[in-house]
């Protein structure tokens, strides 16, 4: 017999993304919560004042992140009986990370504030000052971590210990290793009451321009969280937020440019190599990044540095400014000194990254246009 009350399990809606799944130890992928509806209807609202909505994320990975568990307080919002009311929230819940976890898990919680306990502290509530993304970042993860306990500490202080159990819990587990993490739209619904049931297993549901549909209609009466999946398969460069490891590679890159003369050239290409095994070896530290992408970056890095010392060598011989003088010439085995091996330079291997940039920068828009509109949601709160 299908459930009529309760919560769906995530139903996936490819909808305008393009079909992809976050391959284990090769890809990246974020999470964001873009749609969610609550119906106020039904007798069970008649004593209640108010509506938390929190979250709950737990990620099993090998990295000791300690922030498995996080929680957050996303709004909350008074009850206002007889409506359908979309809730406007639009925070990140997972933030661009490497597919490096086993298993990945999400609740969204409808708790019932009814004696309006959490009214006095509403305002900060709905600022989003008890928000913050599960990262691998350490200085982000401390960020969440903290901000967790804090939102943990709300609930329990202002909602009586019998009634912090979800009205309603919207939840979803995806494990990487079976290809459950698809770019595209998760929608889960939900129902309290019997007489305004979830639709029938058989509908066809989908989502559209921030409404989700149930057989070609918006839904009414019934609850639902819509969470959206991005994958890419390159973070790039330019995803470091600042990272020493990137200035050194600007560094590296810079050191090698306005030279004269072979000697210059020389000790420009031992300045380089210097810096680019000091962003090879903090990159490589850098949870951010998978370790193959650390490893073409820096290689990439490499042969920009490396193709700019060797045309203007040849432009010095060619115009006979080195005169008598012996030019400089980069020896092939250099690469050792930088830790990667010839073929990480080859241009076949720096062809492909090159490609992996190209198919990750729709997705990479996805994700700015992502952060920005969880930044204007927060800042103008339904």
């Amino acid at each position: 017999m299908a459930t009529i009350v309760g919560t769906t399990n995530p139903i996936f809606v490819q909808g305008n993304l393009p079909a992809a799944i976050a391959k284990p130890g090769e890809d990246y992928f974020l999470v964001q919560m873009v749609g969610a509806q609550i119906a106020f209807t039904g007798s069970i609202w008649n004593q209640v004042k108010g509506l938390i909505i929190a979250s709950e994320i737990k990620v099993e990975t090998t990295r000791d992140n300690g922030v498995s568990g996080l929680r957050a307080i996303h709004a909350s919002r008074k009850v206002e009986r007889g409506r359908t009311e979309k809730l406007g929230l639009k925070p990140i819940l997972i933030d661009l990370v490497p597919a490096t976890m086993t298993n990945v898990s999400i609740s969204i919680d409808f708790v019932l504030d009814q004696q309006g306990r959490l009214d006095s502290v509403a305002g900060l509530i709905n600022d989003a000052s008890f928000i913050a993304a599960f990262s691998l970042s350490p200085a982000a993860a401390a960020v969440a971590k903290s901000t967790g306990v804090i939102a943990k500490k709300i609930l329990e202080a202002f909602v009586p210990s019998q009634a912090q159990k979800p009205l309603l819990k919207f939840s979803g587990d995806w494990a990487l290793s079976g290809g459950e993490v698809q770019q595209g739209y998760h929608v889960i619904l939900g129902s309290a009451e019997g007489d305004r049931p979830l639709p029938d297993p058989r509908s066809i549901i989908s989502y559209s321009e921030g409404t989700v549909l149930v057989d070609g209609n918006s839904v009414q009466d019934v609850s639902y969280v819509v969470l959206r999946v991005i994958v890419v398969p390159a973070r790039t460069r330019a995803q470091s937020g600042g990272a020493i490891w990137e200035e050194k590679l600007r560094e590296a890159e810079d050191v090698v440019t306005m030279l004269e003369t072979p000697e210059e050239r020389q000790s420009a290409w031992t300045k380089a190599r210097g810096l680019l095994r000091e962003a090879q070896t903090l990159l490589r530290a850098d949870p951010n990044y998978l370790t193959s992408e650390a490893r073409d970056i820096v290689a990439v890095s490499y042969r920009q540095c490396q193709s700019a010392i060797e045309q203007k060598e040849f432009a010095s011989e060619r115009s006979g400014d080195s005169g008598t003088v012996r030019g400089f010439a980069i020896n092939p085995g250099d690469v050792d000194a930088v830790d990667l091996h010839p073929q990480d330079v080859s241009s076949a291997s720096y062809i492909r990254y090159m490609d992996q940039t190209v198919t990750a920068s729709d997705g990479l828009k996805l994700i700015e246009e992502a952060r920005s509109a969880e930044a204007v949601a927060r800042t103008n709160p339904v």
